[in-house]
């Protein structure tokens, strides 16, 4: 990772642009900077094949389920630190200040992310304490939003 980084950064400046990135993974327990980061991590191809497979069926649905959507929605879209695949629909309507405490995600991000009410529909690959794959909705705020599906 610190080779990938450093050379990356090195092409960003090369065509004339100045990074300024978190210089650190987030969504992750214990992250190692990246530049620091020269684990050396296993390879398994077929597992990568299973979870691309999982990926393009899940981007099937959720591009279905956003066509149904009049209002503003996003692009079916990964989220690369927990690998988990979403699609969002926007109110329009603010939010209040989300907390922030998300591990290893900067509080400034999150309360970005969350400024506006936002309802997505995630495909979670499984990791951490789930051993298994799970379509999950995820209202932001959560009880507000709730409250008027009522």
């Amino acid at each position: 990772m610190a080779d990938f980084y450093v050379h990356f950064l090195e092409l960003v400046r090369g065509i004339g642009g100045t990074p300024e990135l978190h210089d650190r993974p987030s969504e992750v327990s214990a992250p190692i900077p990246f530049r620091d980061d020269r684990q050396t991590r296993p390879y398994d191809a077929a597992a990568v094949t299973r979870f691309f497979e999982a990926l393009v069926l899940a981007n099937n649905v959720f591009t279905r389920f956003r066509t149904g959507f009049i209002g503003k929605a996003s692009s079916v879209h990964l989220f690369w630190g927990s690998f988990d695949l979403a699609v969002t629909r926007f109110s329009g309507r603010r939010a209040p200040l989300h907390p922030g405490g998300i591990p290893a995600l900067p509080d400034e991000v999150t309360r970005e992310a969350y400024s506006h009410e936002v309802s997505s529909a995630g495909f979670w690959p499984g990791g951490g304490s789930t051993d298994f794959a799970a379509f999950i909705p995820m209202p932001i705020p959560l009880l507000q939003i709730l409250r008027r599906l009522r």
